[in-house]
């Protein structure tokens, strides 16, 4: 586990933008699939990929942060409905009711 058990987490994918360059060497790098297994794996809330260079994704990924935050927040009040979730990649946590704070690695 990463990070407090109760906090929501948001896994990114940072450097997006070297992909291709990875590829074109042959050299791996971890692909959008492999994220999201292991967001899944890991208990994360969603999984993002982001360019700080192109500038791909940025507000995406703060704006999600506070998404899921705002989702556990009106989960925990009881007002949880399949509209609550919004984005597929958004799940509830089994986690205790306390969690104020939203991580981000």
């Amino acid at each position: 586990m990463l990070g407090p058990a109760n906090v929501p987490k948001v896994l990114v994918g940072l450097k997006s933008d070297l992909r291709d360059d990875f590829e074109k060497r042959g050299q791996t790098c971890v692909s959008n699939a492999e994220g999201k297994r292991m967001k899944d794996e890991y208990n994360f809330s969603a999984y993002i990929e982001c360019s700080a260079k192109t500038r791909e994704n940025l507000t995406t990924v703060f704006f999600r942060a506070v998404q899921v935050h705002e989702t556990m927040k009106k989960i925990r009040e009881g007002q949880h409905s399949d509209d609550v979730l919004g984005k597929d990649d958004i799940k509830p946590l089994n986690r205790p009711s306390r969690c104020d704070k939203c991580t981000i690695f």
